[in-house]
Order: structure tokens, then sequence, then C-alpha cells
């Protein structure tokens, strides 16, 4: 869980990979990257939100697997 208020304001290298339980993210608005293997083998992630605008730029190895 990633708090509405926060000044995160991208998701790195393998933050939430091998997280075999992870069955739905929401990725608050000020999100503007997403970075390789961030859900690299999250098997069981069905539900992916993002409560922005405009689409955080996305890496193209960032949901591998």
């Amino acid at each position: 869980i990633i708090p509405k208020n926060t000044s995160l304001i991208s998701i790195g290298l393998e933050a939430f990979g091998n997280c075999h339980i992870l069955k739905s993210f929401t990725i608050p608005k000020d999100i503007y990257y997403i970075g390789d293997l961030a859900f690299h083998q999250c098997y069981k992630l069905i539900k992916f939100t993002y409560l922005g605008i405009k689409e955080p730029q996305i890496s193209k190895n960032s949901f591998l697997g």
C-alpha cells in the first residue's frame, strides 16, 4: 500500500519483484516512472490501477514474468 499523500514519484528497480502474494496495486497520481522489473514475477497481480491523468513512463520489463 502506498499512501495517497506521499512525496513518492517513482517505483524503482525490482521494488515489488517476486512478490507472489500481490493481487492488486493502486499507484498514486504523482508517480511518473515505473522501473525495470518493478513487478517482475508478481504472478497473482490481476488488478492494476493508476490514479493519475497522464500515464507514467513504464520500463519495458516492469511486468516481466
